[in-house]
This record gives structure tokens, sequence and C-alpha cells, in this order.
């Protein structure tokens, strides 16, 4: 069980998107959806899938689920989810799937969208993210678009947020021959942001589109140049002020923690780097989101320098919480031991906020079915961190030359009602939710997790 997402609505419920394999398809998985109560216990749990392959693309190497923006709220509430199916079985190329549920966990409306439905790969799609903008929500992510491979290029669509009915859909190729990637994707007035990966550099990459109301036009493509090769962005938010924050995750030969703060019109501001220097892949970066005045980082850390206080095997959960000057004011790790009775690979992949309560959300695999930790401020034990600071020169934005662009409009999605095969099952007799002490008392193995954490926001 991996979760991607974590959304807290305007009641303090907290909703959990991610992928299982617990339930009706132990094979290939599902896609699970959980409602939480204000005081934490269950409303509904749910799974939407065939018995194939349903889920979410896996964020970078696929071993640590979806990204963050799986899901979205919207205005009534309704939860909006993006994902992959195989509706129509293996042989078959995936379609990218876009549903609604409301709060009370009906499902309102699915819609399943492919280049075409012949059975050919480069008729691939695979839904990552999804935005909500008005009375529109917006769903990305990867397609051969009917011209190349399974991956090649992005794609953007719109739709009507209440019905479900299509309204655009736009397949854009940056970089011929390679694979380009979707992970984060913000919407702000009628102005569409996405967030990934550039796969001929092997860095960040931005695209920026438009919508007019019945036809999204792309802007520009740029490539995002983060401190190292193997890196992507992972996630975007925006604040008040039209100021944009990336989450940079560094896969290359260092790894590291990075944030980037940029201007209302894309011009650098200022970047942290955070534990830089690390040789292990333990530090990865999930998630960033603008909380009133702090800036709050998701992911997971290795931290070295010790070999008792932090897990630099598997790795722990970690906050950073940054002013929007770039100030750290926050640094805490999820620690439960380093004693092969304790240990636990754990990760922060998803922040929300419910009041002045700081809302965590992630997963933990114990070795031993150990889910007690802690969670420590990184100061106050010997643990060996870094943090640099990045200067303009090394974030020249490099407009990319997008080789294809294919208007999609006219192929049209397929209502998930019209295959037998996709259902949307009731999950909630089966699932246990309880603290860390209870679940290990069970036996439990890969969990979700969540913390409320007061004192920071």
């Amino acid at each position: 069980d991996v979760l991607s997402s974590m959304l807290v609505d305007s009641q303090g419920n907290a909703y959990f998107i991610g992928e299982t394999k617990s339930f009706f398809d132990k094979t290939y998985g599902d896609i699970l959806v959980v409602k939480l109560k204000q005081d934490g216990s269950l409303a509904w749990a749910k799974t939407l899938g065939t018995n194939e392959d349903d889920g979410v693309k896996g964020y970078i190497d696929g071993e640590h689920g979806g990204p963050a923006r799986m899901a979205a709220l919207g205005p009534d509430g309704s939860l909006y989810i993006a994902g992959r199916t195989s509706v129509k079985g293996r042989r078959e190329p995936q379609g990218a799937i876009l549903f609604k549920v409301t709060s009370t966990g009906d499902l309102a409306w699915s819609q399943i969208w492919r280049p075409h439905w012949n059975p050919q790969m480069n008729g691939q799609a695979w839904g990552s993210v999804v935005a909500v903008s008005g009375n529109k929500v917006y769903l990305a992510g990867s397609t051969g678009a009917g011209q190349t491979s399974e991956e090649g290029m992005i794609f953007l669509a719109s739709f009507d947020a209440a019905t479900g009915q299509q309204k655009s859909i736009l397949a854009v190729d940056p970089n011929p021959t390679v694979n380009d990637r979707v992970f984060s994707i913000i919407a702000h007035g009628n102005n569409i942001t996405l967030a990934g990966w550039n796969g001929k550099t092997n860095r960040g990459q931005l695209s920026q589109f438009t919508d007019d109301g019945s036809k999204l036009t792309h802007l520009w493509t740029k490539r995002v140049p983060l401190s190292s090769t193997g890196s992507t962005l992972c996630d975007i938010d925006r604040d008040t002020q039209g100021n944009f924050y990336l989450a940079g995750d560094i896969h290359g030969a260092g790894t590291n923690i990075e944030i980037v703060k940029l201007g209302p019109d894309f011009n650098f501001i200022w970047s942290r780097r955070y534990n830089t220097g690390a040789s292990n892949d333990k530090n990865n970066t999930r998630t960033v989101r603008v909380m009133g005045d702090k800036i709050v980082v998701g992911g997971r850390i290795g931290y070295s320098g010790t070999q008792t206080d932090a897990d630099r095997q598997f790795g722990d959960s970690l906050l950073l919480v940054y002013s929007p000057e770039g100030a750290i004011l926050k640094e805490l790790y999820h620690f439960t031991g380093t004693a092969i009775d304790v240990v636990a690979m754990d990760d922060t992949t998803s922040v929300g906020s419910f009041g002045k309560t700081l809302y965590v959300g992630g997963y933990i695999w114990p070795y031993t079915m150990n889910h007690v930790g802690q969670w420590r401020n990184a100061s106050s034990f010997n643990v060996k961190r870094i943090s640099t600071e990045g200067t303009a020169g090394e974030y020249v934005f490099d407009d990319v030359g997008v080789a294809k662009m294919v208007d999609l409009s006219a192929v049209a999605a397929k209502p998930g009602s019209s295959f037998d095969s996709l259902a949307w099952k009731d999950v909630l007799p089966q699932m246990f939710i309880g603290t860390p002490v209870e679940a290990s008392a069970k036996g439990r193995q890969t969990q979700f997790y969540l913390f409320g954490i007061d004192g920071i926001l």
C-alpha cells in the first residue's frame, strides 16, 4: 500500500489517495481512496480498478508511489483523481483515467482517454496529476499520442468539473526520441503550469499552457537546470503574491533536497539545497506547499554522521519548513530506530493543514512490523547535514524547442461506466486504523500514516 496524495478539506477531514494490493486485486493493484474524519476515525474507503493493472505512474523509479498531486479537491468538496487503467485487458495499451468522488464516497463520474483505441502501444496514456480551477478540472500525464512511444509526449486535458465533459486535449513533445514526464500541476486563473522531467537533459522541466475556455494553448516549455543531472521537479506551488515554489528531487552522483523560489514571471529569487553532498539515494523530495507564511517541504532523508540517531539504510520521513525569504525554520525527521527489530523505511508524500495543525501524510514499510517512532528535531541530534544556497546564474531557464504538438480534442474519452471490468468497491469492512502501537501489535506491514503536528504553522 503506497500513499501518493493526502488532502484536507475545510472541515478537517483527510483523504488518502494511493495504490493497494490488499483487497480485490492482489497481483496488480487498484486505486485506493479513503476518508478519515476530523477525529481520525474512518468515514469510508473505496477502491477503483479492474483485475489488471490500475494505479498511477510511479514517481521516478516506481518504488514510492505516484505524485503528490495525483488528486485535488474541488470547491464543492469533491475529489478529482488521476491514474491509469487496463479496462481492456493487459494486451491493450492502458488508458488515462480521471474520476470524481463526492465527499460521501460516491463515484460521480469517470472518464478514460487514449489517443486511439487500436491495440497499438503508441495509443497508451497515463494520467499522473490533476488540478481544479473554477469550473474546469485539468488532467496531465504521458502518452504516445498515436505518434511515438508509450510515454514519448506529455499531455494536458481539460474537462467540465461538474459533468466530466471533455473540453480540450493537447499533446506536446519537447524532446523527440526520449521520454518527458509530468509530476506536478498548478492551475492559476486561465494558466496551467506543469512541472516534471526533461528526458533529454535529465533535469527539471516547466511547461506553461493557457485555457481560453474552449481550447488549450501551449505557451512555452523550459528546462530547469537543477543542481545535478539525474534530477526532476516533483512538485510546484504558488503563493498569494503569485510567486512559485519548485521542489527539486536530485538523483545524481550526490543527492539532496532542493527548493527554488521564482517570481510571478518565473524570475529567480532564491534556492535552497538541503543535505548536499550526500552519496546515498535516501534523500528524496516529494512535495512543497505554501501554508500561510510558511513553505513546507516533505520527503525522505538519510542523514550521515551517525550510526544510531538516524536511519541511513532505509531513510526517515522528512519535514522542512522555510520562511518566504528562504530561512530554514524547522527540520524534523521521523525516527523508528536502526536496530533490525525496529527499523523501517518511511516517507512523507503529502502535507496539508486544518487551522494551525499541520497534517503529514505518508507511508511506512517496517522491517519487522514496528511502526512506533518519534518526530525529532535534526538540530538536536548528531546528524550531519549541510544547507547551501544556489545563485541566479545557476538557474538560467532555457527554452525548449517543441518538436511536435498534437491537438487530440477530437478523440473522445469514454465513460468508465461503459466498461464492465472497472469497479468502484467498498473496502471499509476490511480496513484497519489505529495508533502506531496498535498497528505494530497486529503485525501490520505496509501502512499509510497520518500525523497531526501543532506548533509549526
